[in-house]
């Protein structure tokens, strides 16, 4: 959940990633969304308000936030899709330098496949 001392560390986290890696040769930072995990733990209770977490955001220049549960699949994969697009748009303004961008299709994954299948419980 959004406690202090994990907004603290994403702060740091997110320093070091803007101080490491970069898009292409622009000097520009690459898109990072901050998760906030485990909220099945808080009962969908953050110790944040929307505003406080969209300023937060802001201030360290997160693309945005999503509130997540990896244990109850909730928004993990919105959350990704956020960040490729985020991707996508930053390197589609990059420069091509004379180079074509690769061409190319990624099929869709069959019907079914990304489903999860519902554990078996022992006994």
């Amino acid at each position: 959940c959004a406690l202090p001392i994990s907004m603290d560390m994403a702060v740091k986290w997110k320093q070091d990633l803007d101080s490491k890696v970069f898009l292409g040769s622009t000097g520009k930072t690459i898109p990072c969304v901050l998760l906030v995990n485990k909220i099945d733990l808080v009962n969908g209770n953050l110790h944040k308000t929307k505003e406080e977490m969209d300023a937060f955001c802001r201030e360290h220049k997160f693309c945005g936030w999503f509130e997540t549960s990896a244990k109850d699949d909730k928004n993990v994969g919105p959350a990704f899709s956020a960040l490729v697009d985020h991707v996508l748009l930053a390197t589609s303004e990059l420069p091509n330098n004379g180079v074509d961008k690769p061409q190319g299709n990624v099929p869709a994954p069959a019907k079914g496949r990304n489903q999860r299948k519902e554990e078996k419980k022992c006994c």
